[in-house]
């Protein structure tokens, strides 16, 4: 049989060919229906947001880490035209503070450390210890006295509750009013009271500058109310309250948050209170948080919030009759390191000092560097 010379002959591998090219085309497609279907309504920005918090928190409380030593650097500006916020931002400015907090679950002691610095210079370091099986705080002031101080826990703290509270921090992951039985179910309960109470004419969204601009607005009564709601349902959910261990103690807690919120002024309640998300690209990253609130009849606090680096934050804080002041934070974690070994053996009980050691701690801090950026304030030099 003669051969048709002018059928096209079938190019061996072109099938696989044809298979390649609809693979690329269906993934172009694909990711072209991801960017413009992916929910993008700032509704879906909160709750992605609200979600988040959430989990990081929860995962946190899971973690059974039994040392954890956190370290946070403070540093500020203020701009202002009022003299007496001048005369304060002459000292903030050029200063910075450093706090730290060393907690060991098994030995049951926290020891807190915190050093400031200005025009970098030393002008203070202290420490206090609190430990589980003292009934005592221990505090130290570099340059004011040689020894520890000690005092009563109930010298500081007058309810015994609140004292078992703070004893309590000592328990595993720090649960200090219930433990947690199904943290999970818990969350995914709270998630969707917030979620049941975002109205969706509450959110609004534009375009600055490049960025999506995700804004929730509302009444500051319409905020109280929906943050009653949530905590009512709460307290009315026995599947909620049964994912702990004391609910009834869960219970009350959260009874005394509606009567805090009760208790609250309502002078700004027909005001307009305002949360925003700005986020860019298609992965909705965000950029910055605002919080507008209500300070007068006819001002605004305006706060903004920006991650500048991992774990580097700066805060900003616009306070129109006052000035705008400027608060920069970074955050370091490590764990599984030894807390400092503090001797307290020689403590000096604060309330039976000697006459000779008050001489001496009040002729220590005449010396004391901060002292004399302090004392004119103390003696009305303002």
């Amino acid at each position: 049989m003669e051969e048709n010379k002018n059928e096209t002959p079938i190019k061996k591998g072109n099938g696989g060919i044809k298979a390649i090219v609809a693979i690329i085309i269906i993934a172009i497609l694909a990711g072209v229906a991801y960017y413009f279907l992916k929910p993008t309504a700032p509704k879906d920005v909160f709750v992605a947001g609200i979600n988040s918090a959430l989990d990081k928190s929860s995962q946190k409380l899971e973690e059974d880490i039994d040392k954890i030593n956190t370290t946070i650097t403070l540093s500020g500006n203020i701009e202002s035209n009022d003299e007496e916020v001048k005369q304060i931002a002459s000292y903030i400015n050029d200063g910075k503070l450093t706090y730290n907090m060393q907690v060991d679950k098994s030995a049951k002691k926290v020891l807190i450390s915190a050093n400031v610095d200005y025009k970098n210079e030393n002008l203070l370091n202290g420490k206090l210890l609190l430990a589980d099986s003292d009934d005592n705080i221990y505090f130290y002031v570099q340059d004011l006295f040689d020894k520890y101080f000690k005092l009563n826990l109930k010298d500081v703290v007058d309810d015994e509750e609140d004292i078992d509270t703070i004893k309590k921090m000592f328990e595993s992951n720090g649960a200090t009013l219930t433990e947690k039985i199904d943290l999970n179910k818990a969350l995914s309960i709270v998630k969707d009271e917030i979620v049941k109470n975002l109205k969706d004419e509450y959110f609004s969204k534009e375009n600055v500058n490049g960025t999506t601009k995700n804004t929730m607005k509302l009444t500051v009564a319409e905020l109280k109310q929906a943050v009653k709601n949530i905590v009512t349902s709460l307290i009315n959910n026995e599947e909620f309250l049964k994912c702990y261990e004391k609910p009834e103690e869960l219970k009350k807690g959260l009874e005394e948050i509606l009567e805090e919120i009760d208790d609250l002024n309502s002078e700004y309640d027909s005001k307009n209170i305002e949360f925003s998300i700005y986020t860019k690209g298609m992965n909705n990253e965000v950029e910055k948080f605002e919080a507008k609130i209500p300070s007068s009849e006819t001002e605004n606090i305006v706060l903004t919030i920006v991650e500048t680096e991992k774990n580097k934050f700066e805060i900003k804080v616009d306070v129109a009759e006052m000035g705008k002041f400027t608060l920069n934070m970074e955050v370091k974690n490590e764990k599984d390191t030894d807390i400092n070994n503090i001797d307290v053996s020689d403590s000096v009980d604060i309330n039976n000092m000697t006459q000779a050691d008050q001489q001496k701690m009040q002729g220590n801090l005449m010396k004391m560097k901060i002292f004399q950026y302090i004392a004119p304030l103390l003696m009305g030099g303002m």
